[in-house]
């Protein structure tokens, strides 16, 4: 993800990897036997929240939904769709704002 988006640019592997193993819910969108998307959710609970990170479609794919079943299916239908979510973003604010989060220029809230 780090070559290929600007929220995880630098974030090694590695790195990646410890995150996906610290996240409670981790999904996965797949075309044809390949991977095209991704989102994880971590529970903040000693906060009050969940944060939805590292949403991502590629490029190829976007356009046709994909990204909006992603996030419905992590937000809505995923373990913590009771609870308060929050995010960062720089450039999606029309796709959250489709499941209730917003406003804000950057954090967005749920």
């Amino acid at each position: 993800l780090g070559g290929i988006s600007y929220w995880a640019k630098g974030r090694t592997r590695e790195r990646q990897d410890e995150l996906i193993d610290a996240s409670e819910h981790v999904l996965g969108l797949y075309k044809d036997g390949e991977q095209v998307g991704f989102a994880r959710a971590v529970d903040c609970d000693a906060a009050g929240f969940v944060y939805l990170a590292d949403v991502y479609v590629l490029d190829d794919h976007r356009g046709s939904g994909l990204g909006v079943e992603l996030v419905r299916e992590i937000v809505e239908h995923g373990p913590f769709a009771e609870r308060r979510w929050v995010l960062h973003t720089r450039d999606a604010h029309r796709l959250y704002a489709k499941f209730g989060f917003g406003p804000n220029e950057r954090l967005l809230e749920r």
